[in-house]
């Protein structure tokens, strides 16, 4: 089995405070790069999901905050 090596992803600093209201692409959002595309943890075992899903994130003195972007049609927990 060869050797796994972990993502990586740098968090900023948002430059300014963040309005919580779904819009990603504007305010410290905009500075906040995407991760790769999530893939099943299991790797090449599984095969790609059907839809896309990727996050952000940001932190300041008082909050991390954590966006994602699912093209999934029916979120549930």
């Amino acid at each position: 089995m060869s050797a796994i090596t972990p993502k990586r992803y740098t968090c900023y600093r948002a430059a300014s405070p963040l309005k919580i209201d779904g819009h990603l692409t504007d305010g410290p959002w905009k500075a906040a790069p995407w991760t790769d595309l999530f893939v099943d943890i299991e790797g090449d075992a599984k095969p790609l999901p059907r839809f896309a899903t990727r996050a952000a994130m940001l932190w300041d003195d008082e909050f991390f905050y954590f966006a994602a972007d699912m093209e999934e049609p029916h979120v549930w927990g």
